[in-house]
């Protein structure tokens, strides 16, 4: 039996996981977006949120893994949910998936 392609059946290819951020490239962008948004100096927010300024630069660069209480501390600082920060960086992983596909053999 011959099997046929049906142009209509097609699927998408994700990104090679290389592709994409990592978790903590993507948190360190939201708190880096957010800071440059509200025109926060980093020393200001670091103070707020118990870090040295340099540790948040390596947070926002995406550096340094931070942990729970870290990300728990700096949006606090930033006065941001810890949901939104989830939510805002799960877009930024999301939005650099390709966009390329592959048809299905039917």
């Amino acid at each position: 039996p011959s099997r046929t392609t049906d142009p209509q059946l097609m699927i998408a290819v994700a990104a090679a996981p290389g592709d994409r951020p990592l978790m903590r490239e993507a948190i360190g962008e939201v708190f880096r977006t957010t800071r440059h948004h509200r025109s926060e100096r980093i020393s200001d927010v670091a103070r707020r949120a118990n870090v040295s300024p340099q540790y948040l630069s390596e947070v926002e660069r995406g550096v340094k893994d931070p942990s729970s209480e870290i990300v728990e501390s700096i949006s606090t600082a930033l006065d941001l949910p810890v949901s939104d920060v989830l939510r805002q960086a799960a877009r930024r992983i999301d939005t650099h998936q390709v966009s390329n596909f592959l048809p299905v053999a039917a």
